[in-house]
Formats: structure tokens, sequence, C-alpha cells
């Protein structure tokens, strides 16, 4: 009420002060996430990634590590990089494999391009499979997370990928539409894309990623700024494209049916699954997933003390199951 009485020119003074205090905080935010996202562990990992240019002109970066025959492609998902993969890929060369892991167009340290059909499943699928035509890999095993899966399948539906990829492995993957309860649904139009913008805020981006990030691993503690960081620091380019087609598209409208596809797969192939992965469930999808793949229950390891994001926490364990053991000495902490 005091307010009120103030004349005009004491009022205007007082909103500019409170613009620049908010304005200060606003710089301060940015600081931090500035901060954040510059670790040394961060700028190693882009260090040794290389460049690919695709057919329309953008460029993507990816790791290409170790020296074999035996070929391992890993396809990270939403909204998530290669840095997924970075303690994995080192077992993984121990193991006797040569490793690409890409970051997919829109993501991680790859160009984020404007327009929306440019990140469509199709679209990405292609992506891959320039990639390994550019890098002269004839056969390879491929491993997925999260909608890396539905990239992964529309490469079987377009791109041949039958006769080329002789193990197909599955981390917690967008398959069925029984086995995915979206975290956010979204119609196409004005609204989704205003929302993404906000989502796309860099501070508000930094807090969403950093709880989707916790939500998804068994072990919270597990989550240092280290680790965020490779996580958040990609996404301060666009993100807002590939998000929204996404959002708009797998989640809200119905997910393609690949029951065609997944009955004509002769890759071998292996499941590894967290049990506590409350957006992609394998129970529900389970017995329906396990007769359209004609999985062997040997290849299949459903992990209880596992959420979302395998990778992080279960890395030895992935690696052991795909490596050159071919499951050798490998027990299933809990099997279909």
């Amino acid at each position: 009420m005091k307010l009120k009485k103030l004349n005009t020119g004491v009022y205007r003074t007082i909103l500019c002060i409170c613009g620049l205090f908010a304005f200060a905080a606003i710089l301060l935010q940015c600081a931090s996430v500035k901060k954040m996202t510059q670790t040394a562990e961060l700028d190693a990992f882009i260090l040794k990634q290389k460049t690919f240019s695709l057919q329309n002109k953008h460029q993507i970066k990816y790791i290409d590590t170790g020296i074999s025959n035996d070929v391992i492609l890993l396809v990270h998902g939403v909204p998530t990089s290669s840095w997924m993969y970075r303690n994995l890929i080192s077992k993984l060369v121990e193991k006797g494999y040569r490793v690409i892991a890409p970051d997919l167009l829109g993501y991680g340290q790859s160009d984020k391009p404007d327009g929306y059909d440019i990140y469509s499943p199709t679209a990405m699928a292609g992506y891959l499979n320039e990639l390994m035509n550019s890098l002269k890999v004839a056969q390879w095993t491929q491993l997925c997370h999260d909608a890396g899966s539905l990239w992964t399948l529309e490469m079987y539906n377009t791109f041949g990928a039958d006769k080329r990829i002789t193990h197909l492995v599955m981390l917690n993957s967008i398959i069925l539409k029984s086995g995915f309860n979206p975290p956010i649904k979204l119609q196409e139009g004005n609204k989704a894309k205003l929302y993404i913008k906000s989502y796309c805020v860099d501070g508000i981006k930094q807090n969403t990623i950093s709880m989707t990030i916790k939500n998804g691993l068994f072990n919270p503690a597990l989550c240092t700024k280290e680790m965020l960081a490779g996580y958040i620091a990609p996404t301060q380019g666009r993100l807002d494209y590939a998000l929204y087609h996404f959002f708009t598209h797998t989640c809200d409208k119905d997910l393609t049916d690949y029951s065609e596809t997944l009955k004509q797969i002769s890759s071998k192939k292996t499941i590894i699954w967290g049990a506590e992965d409350k957006i992609l469930s394998w129970e529900k999808q389970a017995e329906e997933l396990t007769s359209l793949m004609q999985l062997n229950p040997e290849n299949i390891f459903i992990l209880p003390d596992a959420k979302h994001y395998l990778a992080e926490e279960n890395a030895d364990f992935i690696a052991e199951s795909i490596g050159k053991t071919h499951h050798q000495n490998v027990t299933p902490t809990k099997g279909y």
C-alpha cells in the first residue's frame, strides 16, 4: 500500500533496481551453467570425437576407437548423446571391439539445424547408415538405448540392416506401446513449440536434465557435477527442434507398429533392462516382445537394481554380456 503513495519517478527507480537485480540473477545463473559445463573430463571426451559431414551438409560428431574387425555401434537416445557411453566404450575396447559412438543430429556435439522432419526416425536411421557406409563397415553389433531403438528399427525397415547387423543389443528401449509410459505428451502446434522453447531455457534446462538423469539412476549419488556437465553442456545449442519432433510424434501419437519388423530380425538378439525403469517397463511388454523377436531366455538380462541409464551404472555387466566372452561366465541377475 505504501508503494502507491510514491511519486512516479521513485516508483520507476524501484522498478529499475528490481529489474537490475533480476538481470544480475540471470547472469549469475548463466555463469553458473557455463562454469558447470566446463570440465576437463568433458573436454578430453570432445577431443576424441571425429567429424562426419552428412549428405544434407550438416555435421555429426562421433567416437571411433579400438582396432578390430569386431565392430560395435552404440546408439544413444533422447536427450542424451555418446557421452552416456564414455565408460562402456573403454570396456568394450578392452574386450576386443572397435567402438563407434555417434552423437545423432540434434544432440551432443553434432549440428542442431532448424527443421522437424530432419529429426524423424527414418531420417536418423539414414544418418547412421551414412556413417557406417563412410567408414566402410560391412557388418557390426548394434547397441541401442531409449529412442535409439526407433532409429535402429528404421535401419531394418529402410536400409537392409538385417544383412549388416549381426547382433542387436537393446537397453531399456522404446519398442512397443505397451511398455512405454511417456513422461510428456504434447500435441503438434504453437503451444507445444512454446513449451519446448521454455524447456530449452538454460536455467530450466539445467534443472530438468539434472532431474532426468538423477531419476533414471538407481543410485542418484553417482550423479556428480562432472557427469551432469556432459549431459548439459551439449544442449547449449538449439535443442528444441529435435525435442519437439520426439515429444509430439513418439510420445503423443501412436508409436509406429514395428511388429512385422521385429519378427523379421534374424540378427542375434540380447536384451539388458533395468527393472525399476518407470517410463520403459520390461514387465508390461515381456511376453509379447519375447514372442515377436523369438528371444532366447538365456540372452535376456533383467537387472532388479537398475533403472533407465544402464550404461552409467552397469557398464561392466553390459560389456561382459556382449563382449568376446559371448555370455560365458555371465549370470543374469534375473531372467524373464
